[in-house]
């Protein structure tokens, strides 16, 4: 295959008697494409019998040239048929990086396309290349149908490869070109393979390939029917292996003898039905000298629409001089290649030997799948979890109702007139508020979290009472502890009058400051509903099938500087009725009885908020796990509070 020597061959041939009206060759498509270039100036047809180049389809490039022998990309079509038959939608294509393999690559990728076939990844790699990189994408593809393309040394080396990566057996199919050499996955020295840190005996690389399909154009057509020359198949094979047999025969290239027989056949045609043509012209085959360009066109029509059954099967070439011939699909059984298919690719259709039993690797003989079939879970509340948290927040919000009317009916008894009945009131409403927040915290039941309209008015109702009734539960409870340190704190004052409506003030000034945050967050950041998908592990060891856990949550754009200005408030509002707690707790006076209960219902606060916000963080992603914890530090510090505060009023 060395194109300088078939360059000198050509001129030779030019510049010797007879006079050549026609170009047979070459077999290698690197000497072929300039010989190609070179003849079309002396306006000389040329006929090749075994380059498969695709770049030879090209017909600005080569405008003189045809070709018994298909171009590589006449595979494709089926490939297509192939891929077809099984239901296989989706593939990635391995090739090495010359222009046999790329342009063909090139090529599929358009005809997967037109055949809605989704080509998932393109890798190609250099005749010295490792193979190991542009396998690893392929198995992060999670791509099952892999379309290879490369000459039987560097195969060795993907095959080998692939074994150990695990992308060969039952999950995986591998179609390659059908036309190398015999057993070609075995070293010819029987060394086996090395690649790598990786070595693969003969029986490993068995092990490799089995069940591989290949592609390639047939050689020998199996129909009985006679030839152009009057023979079958058969018995043109049979004279062939009788000539091989003769002393001193000339034993060239055996594969494509065939179709170099149907060449000189195709060449012989052509000069046969060119005869007329030429005659009405005023011209012989024996007149033709170089540059005769109208020679030259009438040699291109008569060979464009021949015709003809050749041992190789059906001759014609297409608009671009390419052969349309027969594709054989192949599958790798034992160490044989068994044709099961064949494309013909003038008809683009294929006939399919059913009689070959395709049998598979997998359980229950059951076709690969071209991907792992991909189960989305919508990630929910547990509804026994729902309904067991709300059973017992729906217990407290009533409770909370029913001190909150005790509280109203009451609050002309002494006892409960002078612990401040209407800022109790305001606990209690506050209370109920936070208990309302946990039904819109539970929100996400498999019905519901289909609607996103209903997630975003859950996120912000949410937000909004438990916001508010903290505030407000927190804020009263604030402003009687202030209001005791205030009355006690200062030794030198005996007594000092703080009335209700400071209390009020205190209350509404810190909901309003909660109200302007929140009101800041909704039009500058307004909260939307994210999906986040996780992959778990499929328990079942089922390799076809990838769960995916669809998760929705409450998401705005900058969360952490809101939840920080409503933390940093309320943190230090707190800290600081923590503080006054504390420094109140001995306090002993009818006059502010529920002090010391304050105080605690402070801390019950301080204690679960602080902590409640940290580990609820932790499994914002996990439904069940956020919903169970957030709803436990919402529902048992305001209990607690609510119970603090009423009961021993009530007792």
């Amino acid at each position: 295959c060395d194109s300088g020597v078939g360059l000198k061959v050509l001129f030779d041939q030019l510049h010797q008697k007879p006079k050549k009206i026609m170009v047979l060759g070459a077999a290698c498509s690197v000497v072929t494409q300039p010989m190609a270039k070179t003849s079309q100036y002396f306006d000389l047809l040329q006929l090749s019998y075994a380059s498969a180049s695709p770049a030879l389809s090209i017909r600005s490039v080569y405008r003189n040239f045809f070709r018994i022998y298909p171009s590589e990309t006449a595979i494709n079509p089926a490939r297509i048929g192939l891929l077809k038959r099984f239901g296989w939608k989706k593939i990635v294509l391995l090739y090495q990086t010359v222009e046999l393999f790329s342009a063909t690559a090139t090529s599929l990728i358009q005809v997967a396309e037109e055949n809605e076939i989704q080509v998932t990844a393109t890798l190609g790699f250099s005749s010295d290349d490792d193979p190991y990189q542009a396998l690893i994408s392929i198995q992060k593809s999670e791509t099952r149908i892999i379309v290879g393309g490369f000459y039987s040394s560097q195969g060795r080396k993907v095959f080998c490869r692939a074994y150990h990566l695990g992308l060969t057996g039952s999950a995986y199919v591998w179609i390659i070109t059908g036309w190398l050499e015999e057993n070609w996955w075995l070293d010819p020295l029987g060394e086996g393979v090395t690649v790598g840190n990786h070595h693969c005996n003969d029986s490993v690389m068995t092990k490799a390939v089995k069940g591989y399909f290949g592609m390639a154009t047939l050689a020998i057509s199996s129909r009985p029917q006679s030839t152009i020359s009057g023979l079958t198949s058969s018995e043109w094979l049979q004279l062939f292996f009788k000539y091989l047999q003769r002393p001193g025969a000339y034993v060239g290239a055996i594969d494509f003898a065939s179709f170099t027989y149907d060449s000189v056949w195709a060449i012989a045609l052509t000069l046969n039905q060119s005869i007329n043509p030429l005659s009405k012209i005023n011209k012989t085959l024996e007149d033709i000298d170089y540059y005769d360009k109208e020679a030259l066109s009438v040699f291109k029509d008569q060979m464009q629409a021949l015709e003809f059954i050749g041992i190789t099967g059906p001759v014609a070439f297409n608009q671009n001089g390419d052969r349309l011939g027969i594709t054989t699909i192949k599958r790798q059984i034992g160490s044989k290649e068994v044709i099961f298919g064949l494309y013909d690719n003038k008809r683009e259709t294929v006939n399919w030997n059913y009689s070959v039993a395709i049998t598979w690797q997998t359980a229950n003989n059951q076709t690969p799948v071209d991907s792992p079939r991909i189960i989305v879970v919508n990630a929910s509340i547990a509804i026994p979890l729902f309904i067991g948290i709300l059973s017992i927040d729906v217990i407290g919000m009533l409770m909370t109702i029913v001190f909150l009317v005790f509280n109203i009916k009451s609050r002309s008894i002494r006892i409960i007139k002078i612990s401040s009945p209407n800022v109790n009131n305001i606990i209690a409403i506050g209370a109920i508020s936070c208990y309302i927040s946990v039904f819109f915290f539970g929100v996400n039941t498999q019905n519901i979290n289909q609607h996103n309209g209903l997630l975003l008015a859950s996120c912000w109702c949410r937000s909004w009472f438990l916001v508010i009734g903290y505030t407000l539960g927190f804020g009263a409870l604030f402003a009687k502890t202030w209001r005791i340190h205030s009355i006690f704190a200062r030794k030198s004052v005996k007594t000092k009058l703080i009335r209700d409506s400071r209390l009020y003030g205190i209350i509404s000034a810190a909901v309003f400051v909660d109200i302007s945050i929140m009101l800041a967050w909704g039009i500058i950041d307004p909260v939307n509903i994210e999906t986040k998908n996780e992959s778990v592990p499929d328990f079942s060891h089922n390799r076809d099938r990838i769960m995916i856990i669809s998760i929705k949550q409450c998401h705005s754009k900058y969360p952490i500087v809101w939840n920080v200005l409503l933390f940093g408030f309320n943190g230090l509002l707190l800290v600081y009725g923590a503080i006054l707690a504390w420094q109140t707790r001995q306090v002993k006076m009818m006059a502010v009885n529920d002090s010391k209960l304050i105080g605690l219902a402070i801390y019950n606060v301080a204690i679960f908020a602080s902590i409640g916000a940290g580990i609820a963080s932790l499994v914002y992603d996990k439904p069940d796990a956020f919903f169970g914890l957030i709803s436990v530090f919402i529902i048992f510090p305001t209990t607690v509070t609510v119970c603090l505060v009423f009961v021993p009023k009530v007792a």
